[in-house]
Formats: structure tokens, C-alpha cells, sequence
């Protein structure tokens, strides 16, 4: 009924107000009658709108293809990274736990299995709830309005947008059948953190598939739905858990489970790996240059919406030790630049006191040998405390700061100085502190990679000490100056031209002359020294400089232009002598990839990071089929292998000796050492080290190849090659071997006297025939400036009275003329000697020197040798700069007269 009533105040004008007593039937119907004549104003109107608009058809979800995750897996299909604007997967509804598409029914639309698409229902009911109220307290759209929605409308709050949600959920429902409605929406609702679909979800929060969730956390998933951000359980665990246990009550109120289940649900915590979907934390710099490669290829939309499935060459085991052993190596190299002082202190920076403080790299429990933040307690001349963790400390003993050179530990750190420390020792049992030592992050940088040169896959690959700090990929990006490390294409080349290991070379003072521009060029060892006659063995081993200028000379450049295009150098190469040395920019993947030649028999496969790549329909779009090539024959890669192993066991790299297993390798130095490089190989495995820095600055006094670079490869080698083959290099069955005196390059028999022999190999018809003996034993023990003099049958100097003349001026500081007995007394750094001087009166002999002379009869030979006599200077050569020395001033570094030689850059 209808009252009236009349309210009065003493200074407000008369007011009538009406109210309306309704009872309880009154206000039902009220709101039912209501309700009917708006849903009927509304759909009148909104029909003749939407009867003039063209609407998307929803035929088109037959190719339903929403924005899905690109995927990158390791090696053996651990997930590496994901990228996606929308993180999403999509799977078939067979592919959905029945948990959750039971929740998500029972939580968003307890009437879709019968419904046509709109529950009027459910509508009504919402009305009437919102009338009650006073404002929106109860939705009303069904799984299908949703998925409307979110597939074709905005977001705009309009009663015309609702309308056409109404529209398409009843053409979808006309479509479509109920489990392909329910498995779309599934796939499109959003989850959260970024995460679109119920797989891409599941992995996320629960690190598994969607097929393999309980059902606490399928009622958790699927109470997200309505409020990701809200009920999001890695922010606010405990309103997930309310909403779960909410959802699982619907389930027993709809049926699906029975309430012994749904308690049981709900007495499990609120548990998420939700790091899950982020991946490896290893590998950045690799998943990089694949994420790069394939944008190159497919575009960046193809990367990420199609969702592609890539799988690359990582090895996600030796990824994560390269890493750790190229961080701990670039420390070791930095500690010998000296102490930096440590620019952070949490008291100061912070405001927080030592004790409080919660240092962001405490995730993990520190452990023996890896380097961890730490913060200085108390300071004090000979002890250190430090924080390595909430609940645990270090102490620092001055012996375990030496390297930086300070004995009062106190001018080194202060109370609430943040640095790094490495644990020495496991933690005590009785919780006390951990020895460590003092490290620093270092300025040096460095890259590794690792390839497997039968397949050419890339199975490790570091392109800097933190790829948080810098993202530039020295593997790859870097080009720089590879030293000594290119030494091994050359050698190879002069395989190529009929060379042999065996084959000597002259190593003493020489000038370069550029005939073209009069340029003079005078190369020096690395040890500023000069040893004379050397097998090309024996210069390769010990890295000598001035024999692989001498030797690139001699083959020319040319074929060693094509050399090392074959073997998949992109760098422009130029005729100057110092590219023998390593003059020029390369980056590390390539030069290891060219190494990887020499491991794989000659066979060169292009370096790769992606076996394979498919589509979201299982399309394979890409797969790594390399062509091999023949960069070199079988049996030079053998040869110069077996050269290479010889720098391992004897040269430059001879303080791994004892690596245990078939090894060859090359180091590398640059001038001022700039650089530092080593690349080494197993018949499996083919590894290149860099240390540097960015700016081509200097490492430091004599931080060089086999300093700096070579224990990396050392540590990481051994780890690596545990668990692999062990087999010998494999010989080709062209290549022979003979038993050689390694000093003279002669070939040893069993009375040649030879201290050592070396059984050295041999191209085809390249064996030595000159027999060791006596004679080219003795030529060796005399100084380098000796060498190439004549000796007779009896071991005596073959000289004219002039030479003799000269070479008494010249060298008188070593040389004493005894006249009675017609000999030269020596003594020269460790050697003291007296020679025999046969005097004759013709001129030089006009054979030294020249190559595979044969030698005149009663003289013993000298072997084989490449080009040792001085070239004729043009008379037309330019004069040098005022600021560089000339021809006639050149001395070497010990004060003798170089050689002169011609550099013949047309060959």
C-alpha cells in the first residue's frame, strides 16, 4: 500500500514525503516487472543498432590464433626462455586438468552447460541483487559473454556494447559446441603477472602443466579469473587462499566434488614457484644472439606472437660451469692489476647498519670457491668480520689479502663496506664463521665458446663477466686483434705449400722492406731473444715471432688469404707482414670455429646456435642442416694438429702439461697485452678463450695469452671433457710418420745420437732423408749468430780470412782467437766452447742458405731451410720518416746487424 506522510520543522518551509510500504511479494514483483521492461527497452533498441552495424563474424575462431609464447630450449629441452607480449600457450581441452574446467564452471558460470549463451536467469538474479544493494553487487555474464568479449568488444561500459556481447555469445553458441567455447576460453582468459591461459598460468605459478594440477590448484587458478591482481597468491597468499577455499565450496555446491574433498584442498598452503616461467638464469648472452637471430629470420611479430618452439645447441650443464669458471678466471686476472677501493658502503649509501642489512644476492647459500657479496661488521689490522648471509659469517685474515698488497687490513675496508668475498670452506658444523679470502668485481672482461666441431653446434657461450652489467656479446660482437692465436692458419697454409714440420728457419734480427713504400718493418720475439736455426715445429710451439714473418714471406699471402677464407674468416685480410702475428680483428666464434677445422679433420661446420624451430602448429620453420666443407685436406689438419699438441706439451702453453687428455691449442698475445687469447681442441671439443678489456687498454706486465686466457681453458676443459670420449686424433692414412731429431729436424736413427726423438708426421713425400748426427748436434750448441756458418767433416768453421776478420770485430765481447791452435774460444750465456777455424781463400759459398741446396762436399749439412740470405736493397727505396730509424741504424735487440728481406706481398 501507499501511505503519506507529513514532516514539520519550526524555521524549513512544509516538505511531503512519500513513502512506499511495499511487503515482500510487492518488491519482488516491483523489481521483476522492472527488470522485464528494461531488458525489453534495451533489446528493442539495441536490435535496430545493431541490425545497421557490421559485426566481426565469430566464424573467424575457427583460425583462432591469439598472441601465444615463443619458447627457448636448451639441448636437452629445459626451458631456457620464453618471450610473448601476451604470455600465453595454447592447449586442447583434453589438455586442461578436469579440476579446473570443473572450478572455473563452478566459480564463473554454474549454468553453462545449459544456458544458450545468455542466462536471463542469472540476469534477473543480478538485477534484483542490484537493486537491493544500491549499486553493482552481482555480475551476470557467462562464460560465453566473456569470452565475447574479450575476443571482439572494448571495454567500454555501454548498454550498446552489451547488447552485442549478448549477440555474439548467442552466434557463438550457435557455432560452436560447449567444450570448444569452454577450451577457447580457457586458452584466453588472463591469469596474472602477464600470463594469458590456463597453461601458460600453470607453468608460471605452479612450475607444471595444466593437465597436472591438483585441485586446490586448479580452485586457486581458476578463483584468479575474477581478480588476477587482487587475489594474486605470490603478492597476497592469503586472499588467494580465501578465494580458493570459495571456489572449491561452489564445486561441492554444484556437485563436482564431494566436501571430504574440498576440505582436504583446503587444508593444503598457499605454495607457488612462481620463478618458474622465467627460465635458466644462465645462458643470457646465448639466448640473446638466438633471440636476435631469429628476429633477423621471422620478425620480431613471428618472436612474439606465433608462439614459436625453438630448440637451440645449449648445454645447459656447461653453460652454467663456463660461466662460473670465466667469472672466477677474469677475478683472478683483475686481483693482478692491484686493489681498487670499494666504492659502496651500506652505513653511508643506505643508512642501514651492517647487522640489518639484506643484501640482494643472499637468495643462495654461498659455497666453497664462489664469490658472494659480503658486508664488513668490524675491521681490525690482521681480521676481518664479515656478513655472507642472514645467518652466516666470514672472517679475513690478512694472509688472505696479500694481493693487495696491504698488510693493515684496516686501509682496506670499513664497518658497513659492501664487497666480495670468497668462502674458503664449508660452513662450520657449530654455526661459526666461514674463512674467505678478498676479491673485487673486476674491470676485465673476457668471453667463452664452446663448440662441438663435428656438428658445428655452439654448446656454451659467455660474451662477458655479467650480462646485468654489459649485454655487448664479446664472443661474437668483439672483434679484436687475435695475436699468436692466428699463427696456426699460417703454419697451416705452409703445410699446404709443401712445408713440413721438420723444415728449419733462421730465427735472428730482420728488417722488412716494403719496395713499394720503403716502410720498414723489424718484428721481435715475445721473449726478446733470438734461438737461430729452429725446426718450424719448434717456432710454432714457442710462438717466435720474426720465423712466421720470415715464413709468411716466403709462401706469400695469398694462400694464406684463401686459408683462412675457407675456414670461415669474414675479416678483410691485407699483405703487411704483421699479419703473420695476428694483426688483425676476428671475433672469437669465428676463430673457434676455424680451430674446430683442425679438430674435425679438415671439415669445416658453420658455427650454429638452432637445431630447430616450429611453429604453433607443429610447422617445423627452420632446421640446422650444415653443409659441411672441406676448409683443409684430412692430412694437413692432422699435421698441424700434431704441431699443435706440441705447444701444449713443450711450448707456450706448457704449464698444462698434464692436461689428461689428446689436446692441441694455440695461444695468442696482442702488443702492449691488450688482449690475451687461447683456443684449444680435443677430437671432440673445441674451445676459445678472450681476456681483455673494452677499451684496449693493457692487461698488465706480461699478462699474456698463456697467462691469462689458458688457465680458463684449463679449468673449464678438464670439467668439460668428464664423462667424453678420450680417443687419440684420428690419422689419415695419406699421412706417415718417421722418427726426427726434434732440434735439427734430421731424421734419427739408432746411431744419429739424437738425446730426444719425436716421431713426427709427415705429408706424403715430405719426409726428411738428412741423417742426424754429430755434426748438426755440435752446429746447435754454438751461439744463435753461428748457425748458418759452414762446418766441416772434423767440426770446424769453414771461413775466409775476412770473414774471420769480421766476425772477431764484431763479436769480441764472446768471441777470443786462439791463433796456435786455430780456434775461437766462445763463451755466450750458458755455452763456453772452442771451435776449430779452417781458413780458405775463396769467397762465401754461393749455396747458404738457399732452399734444400745440397751442400758441398766435406761441409755438413744444415738441413733443409727456408730463405736465409739478405736480399739486394733497390736503389730506388724511399727514405724513411725523420722519426724512424733507417736501414743502415737498424741494430736487433742484442746490437748485431739484422738481415735485410724483401716483403713479397704479390705472392
Amino acid at each position: 500500500m501507499i501511505r503519506l506522510s507529513r514532516q514539520t520543522g519550526s524555521r524549513r518551509p512544509t516538505r511531503f514525503i512519500i513513502r512506499l510500504s511495499l511487503g515482500p511479494h510487492w518488491r519482488g514483483w516491483l523489481a521483476a516487472t522492472l527488470a522485464a521492461w528494461v531488458l525489453a527497452a534495451a533489446a528493442g533498441l539495441g536490435t535496430a543498432s545493431l541490425l545497421r552495424q557490421d559485426l566481426p563474424q565469430v566464424q573467424s575462431l575457427e583460425d583462432y590464433a591469439p598472441p601465444v609464447l615463443s619458447r627457448i630450449y636448451a639441448g636437452d629441452e629445459s626451458l631456457l626462455r620464453q618471450f610473448g607480449e601476451q604470455r600465453r600457450l595454447v592447449v586442447g581441452l583434453n589438455a586442461i586438468s578436469p579440476w579446473f574446467r570443473q572450478a572455473i564452471v563452478a566459480s564463473e558460470d554454474s549454468h553453462f552447460f545449459t544456458h544458450p549463451g545468455v542466462d536471463l536467469k542469472a540476469i534477473l538474479r543480478a538485477v534484483w541483487a542490484d537493486l537491493l544493494a544500491g549499486r553493482k553487487a552481482q555480475g551476470a555474464s557467462t562464460i560465453t559473454q566473456q569470452l565475447a568479449k574479450d575476443l571482439f568488444l572494448t571495454r567500454e561500459k555501454l548498454w550498446t556494447r552489451k547488447l552485442q556481447e549478448w549477440v555474439f555469445a548467442l552466434q557463438m553458441e550457435k557455432t560452436y559446441t560447449k567444450e570448444e567455447i569452454l577450451a577457447l576460453y580457457c586458452n584466453q582468459i588472463y591469469f596474472g603477472h602477464g600470463f594469458y591461459g590456463i597453461e601458460a598460468a600453470s607453468r608460471f605459478y605452479y612450475d607444471r602443466s595444466a593437465a597436472a594440477l591438483t585441485l586446490d590448484q586448479a580452485a586457486l587458478l581458476a578463483g584468479l579469473v575474477q581478480r588476477p591482481n587482487t587475489y594474486s597468491p605470490v603478492r597476497f597468499p592469503e586472499r588467494a587462499r580465501r578465494r580458493r577455499d570459495v571456489v572449491l565450496r561452489r564445486m561441492v555446491s554444484e556437485g563436482f566434488i564431494t566436501s571430504a574433498q574440498a576440505e582436504a584442498a583446503q587444508a593444503r598452503a598457499v605454495v607457488t614457484h612462481a620463478d618458474a616461467g622465467a627460465g635458466s638464469p644462465h645462458g643470457l648472452y646465448f639466448i640473446e644472439e638466438v633471440r636476435k637471430r631469429l628476429i633477423a629470420q621471422f620478425g620480431e611479430e613471428a618472436l612474439y606472437q606465433d608462439g614459436l618452439e625453438v630448440a637451440t645447441t645449449m648445454d645447459p650443464g656447461l653453460q652454467k660451469m663456463v660461466e662460473e669458471m670465466l667469472r672466477d678466471g677474469l677475478r683472478t686476472v683483475d686481483r693482478r692489476r692491484g686493489f681498487r677501493p670499494v666504492t659502496e658502503n651500506v652505513l653511508d649509501d643506505h643508512g642501514t647498519e651492517p647487522e640489518a642489512w639484506n643484501d640482494p644476492t643472499w637468495s643462495l647459500l654461498p659455497s666453497v670457491g664462489r664469490a658472494v657479496y659480503g658486508v664488513v661488521l668490524e675491521s681490525a689490522r690482521e681480521k676481518v668480520r664479515v656478513r655472507l648471509g642472514p645467518d652466516m659469517e666470514g672472517v679475513l685474515d690478512a694472509g688472505d689479502a696479500l694481493w693487495t698488497g696491504e698488510k693493515d687490513l684496516r686501509r682496506l675496508l670499513k664497518r658497513g663496506d659492501r664487497t666480495l668475498f670468497t668462502p674458503l670452506a664449508d660452513p662450520p658444523a657449530d654455526g661459526g664463521p666461514v674463512p674467505v679470502s678478498l676479491d673485487q668485481v673486476p674491470l676485465v672482461e673476457g668471453a667463452v665458446v664452446i663448440l662441438d666441431p663435428a656438428s658445428g653446434e655452439v654448446l656454451a657461450l659467455a660474451g662477458g663477466y655479467d650480462y646485468e652489467r654489459s649485454q655487448f656479446n664479446r664472443a661474437i660482437q668483439a672483434r679484436r686483434q687475435v695475436g699468436s692465436a692466428f699463427k696456426p692458419l699460417l703454419y697451416a697454409a705452409a703445410l699446404e705449400a709443401g712445408l713440413t714440420p721438420a723444415d728449419r728457419i733462421y730465427d735472428h734480427p730482420t728488417v722488412f722492406i716494403d719496395p713499394q713504400t720503403g716502410n720498414l718493418y723489424q718484428p721481435e720475439n715475445y721473449e726478446r731473444d733470438y734461438m737461430g736455426l729452429m725446426t718450424l715445429r719448434t717456432a710454432l710451439e714457442h710462438s717466435r715471432n720474426i720465423p712466421a714473418v720470415k715464413l709468411i714471406n716466403h709462401i706469400g699471402f695469398r694462400p694464406v688469404f684463401d686459408l683462412a677464407r675457407r675456414l670461415g674468416i669474414t675479416t678483410r685480410l691485407r699483405p703487411y707482414p704483421s699479419l703473420a702475428l695476428g694483426a688483425v680483428e676476428v671475433s672469437l666464434l669465428e676463430m673457434t670455429a676455424a680451430y674446430g677445422a683442425f679438430a674435425n679433420g679438415g671439415l669445416l661446420l658453420p658455427p650454429h646456435l638452432i637445431r630447430r624451430v616450429t611453429d604453433r602448429d607443429g610447422k617445423v620453420r627452420l632446421a640446422a642442416a650444415p653443409a659441411a666443407t672441406e676448409a683443409v685436406e684430412p692430412g694437413v689438419a692432422y699435421v698441424l694438429t700434431q704441431m699443435l699438441q706440441g705447444v701444449i706439451r713443450r711450448g707456450t702453453g706448457a704449464s698444462i702439461a698434464d692436461f689428461p687428455y689428446p689436446a692441441a691449442g694455440k695461444t695468442g698475445t696482442t702488443d702492449a697485452h691488450t688482449d690475451a687469447w687461447f683456443i684449444g681442441y680435443t677430437p671432440s671439443l673445441v674451445c676459445g678463450v678472450w681476456v681483455g678489456l673494452d677499451q684496449s687498454a693493457s692487461l698488465g706486465f706480461q699478462q699474456s695469452g698463456a697467462r691469462a686466457a689458458l688457465p680458463i681453458w684449463d679449468r673449464i676443459m678438464r670439467a668439460a671433457m668428464k664423462g667424453r670420449p678420450t680417443a687419440e686424433f684420428a690419422r689419415p692414412p695419406e699421412v706417415s710418420q718417421a722418427p726426427v731429431d726434434p732440434l735439427t729436424g734430421s731424421r734419427a736413427g739408432v746411431r744419429s745420437d739424437c738425446r730426444e726423438v719425436l716421431l713426427e708426421s709427415f705429408l706424403p713425400g715430405t719426409e726428411p732423408t738428412t741423417l742426424c748426427g754429430r755434426g748438426l748436434h755440435f752446429r746447435q750448441q754454438l751461439p744463435y749468430f753461428l748457425h748458418m756458418l759452414p762446418l766441416d767433416e772434423n767440426q770446424r768453421l769453414v771461413l775466409s780470412r775476412e770473414e774471420l776478420d769480421t766476425l772477431r770485430d764484431e763479436e769480441a765481447r764472446y768471441l777470443r782467437w786462439l791463433p796456435l791452435s786455430h780456434s775461437l774460444a766462445i763463451t755466450y750465456g750458458d755455452t763456453s766452447l772452442t771451435v776449430g777455424v779452417r781458413l780458405r781463400d775463396a769467397g762465401p759459398f754461393a749455396s747458404w742458405g738457399r732452399w734444400r741446396a745440397p751442400q758441398p762436399p766435406g761441409q755438413i749439412p744444415q738441413g733443409p731451410l727456408l730463405q736465409v740470405e739478405d736480399d739486394p736493397v733497390p736503389e730506388d727505396l724511399p727514405e724513411p720518416p725523420e722519426d724512424v730509424l733507417s736501414l743502415v741504424e737498424r741494430r736487433g735487440l742484442d746490437g748485431r746487424r739484422p738481415q735485410v728481406v724483401i716483403i713479397r706481398a704479390d705472392r
